[in-house]
Parts: structure tokens; C-alpha cells; sequence
């Protein structure tokens, strides 16, 4: 009897220590988190050095030095607000919660719905594609990869990474490949919705006072000859140059103004998570040669 006694006590003893060190392995993971810290200071004040004393407060130092503790600094944000993004454990992510001045600490992940992938099954087999994901970027079902370009020389305010922080790379892959979004909207303007100007958005409000119960309806689109229709836009190359004779007249135009699709929220004064942007990168997810 003393000896099964004895065979429970250790079993209970390795399951509690099994226990502990899945649980302190599980805390010991670094993942990337965003520090939100409210809107960005009125005073030209360097942030970045900032961000990494906080760090530095949160992250054991005990086994960690200086430059590590700047590789753990994944980006500070200093354009539309004040926040950075770190590589955390969740206790580092509880202190970091709980420190002055922090908003909230939330897991860095895509956010746009155009890249979820409910729905979508696993990689196909022969997929020989990677993510190259440098500690703050994960791949899904519907991002099956991705990877970033190193240049030979680096350029202020990038990152090592395929995350987009200016808004650029995810319209142009919304555009190529993103999904249809349910219950979209474009800031607080439902879709549909028409775009006016001033002098029509002047009758507009004039015709609303002028009666109790103003109605309005949105005709669908009409397909209208126009011998104008499609034209080269004016900041585009509409063939050969005697100042650059080596460009030629391009066999292929393709639509690059005003497409909406989803945008970097990073990048402040967009609207949703959307936006509309023009140029050439707009018109290669339309067309390639």
C-alpha cells in the first residue's frame, strides 16, 4: 500500500513539474506585440530612445545586453502616433501593459479583412514558397508566403520584414488578391456612396432644410460612349520623349487612379483600414507584361 502511495506521489510530483515547465516554457515565448501609447507628443521629442528604455524596464537584463535589447525593438511609431513594436513575452507583455503612458498592448497581426483566411484550406502540397517573417510577421492560410527585399543599403524608417508600414505594399496586394469584404465601409460613409463637391454638397444641404423628410437615392452606374474614355492619365508617359528618346510608347495601359482597396491603418488620416491611392503600382495588379 506504501509502495502505490509512493508511485501516486511521484506521478503527481511529474505531472506538476511537467506542468510548470510547459508553462514557463509557454512564458518564455517572444512574440511581436504592439505598444500603443496614444497620440504622438506635440514636441519634436526623439521617441525612439524612449521606447527602448521601456524595454529595457520590462525585459530581464540579466542575460541580455544592449544590442539585444535593440533587436528586440522592432519599430517605433512616430508619424500618426506614439507606439513601437517589440518582441514580448507575456509577462513583459503584462509589465508593458501596466507601465505609465501605455494605452494598451495588443499581439502584432494582420488586421485587413481582405487577408483573412476563413474559408481558405491549408498550402497545397507542392508548395515550395516560405515566410520569411523575422519575428513580426505570420502567415495564414490566405498569405501562404511572403518575403521582404534587402537592399544594399538601408533607408530610414524601414524594417527587415514584409509587414507594410506606409500602406503602399498592402494596397497593391489587397488589389491582386484580397478577399471580398462583408459589411465594408469607407470611414463613416456606408457603401455605396457618391463623392461631390463643394457647390453640390452646398444644394445638398440647402435641399435638406427645406423639407422634413429629405430622401436621397444612388442611381447605379451607366455605361456611357465616350471617345475620351479610357485615356492616359497626365502624369503617366504617353510615349517617346526627345528629352528621354529611350522610352517608348507602351503597348499596354492598364487602371492605376483612384482604386480602393485595403491600406496600412499605420499610416495616419486613412480611412478604415481603406483608402483610394493612384500611380503605376496601382495598374500592375490589373495588367503585366
Amino acid at each position: 500500500m506504501a509502495l502505490q502511495w509512493l508511485l501516486l506521489l511521484s506521478v503527481i510530483c511529474s505531472t506538476l513539474l511537467l506542468v510548470d515547465v510547459t508553462h514557463s516554457s509557454a512564458q518564455g515565448v517572444r512574440k511581436a506585440y504592439i505598444v500603443y501609447m496614444g497620440d504622438k507628443p506635440k514636441n519634436e521629442v526623439p521617441l525612439s530612445p524612449l521606447h527602448l528604455n521601456m524595454l529595457q524596464d520590462v525585459v530581464d537584463s540579466s542575460n541580455i545586453d544592449d544590442i539585444e535589447h535593440e533587436a528586440l525593438l522592432l519599430h517605433s511609431y512616430k508619424r500618426s502616433f506614439n507606439g513601437f513594436a517589440a518582441m514580448l513575452t507575456e509577462q513583459e507583455e503584462q509589465k508593458m501593459a501596466g507601465m505609465d503612458g501605455v494605452v494598451s498592448v495588443f499581439p502584432s497581426k494582420q488586421k485587413s479583412d481582405s487577408f483573412s483566411d476563413v474559408g481558405f484550406g491549408p498550402p497545397p502540397k507542392k508548395w515550395k514558397g516560405k515566410c520569411q517573417g523575422n519575428g513580426n510577421f505570420t502567415c495564414n492560410n490566405k498569405i501562404i508566403g511572403a518575403q521582404y527585399y534587402r537592399a544594399s543599403r538601408s533607408f530610414e524608417d524601414e524594417i527587415e520584414s514584409p509587414r507594410d508600414i506606409a500602406g503602399h505594399g498592402t494596397h497593391c496586394a489587397s488589389t491582386a488578391a484580397g478577399n471580398l469584404v462583408n459589411d465594408d465601409a469607407l470611414g463613416p460613409l456606408s457603401v455605396p456612396a457618391s463623392q461631390v463637391g463643394l457647390e453640390e454638397n452646398s444644394n445638398i444641404y440647402k435641399y435638406i432644410k427645406s423639407t422634413r423628410n429629405p430622401t436621397a437615392t444612388i442611381w447605379k452606374s451607366e455605361e456611357v460612349n465616350d471617345v475620351l474614355a479610357p485615356y492616359v492619365p497626365y502624369y503617366s508617359s504617353r510615349g517617346p520623349n526627345p528629352a528621354i528618346p529611350n522610352v517608348l510608347k507602351p503597348d499596354l495601359a492598364a487602371p492605376g487612379s483612384y482604386i480602393l482597396a485595403a491600406y496600412s491603418p499605420s499610416d495616419g488620416g486613412k480611412l478604415a483600414g481603406y483608402n483610394f491611392d493612384t500611380g503605376t503600382s496601382m495598374a500592375c495588379p490589373h495588367a503585366t507584361l
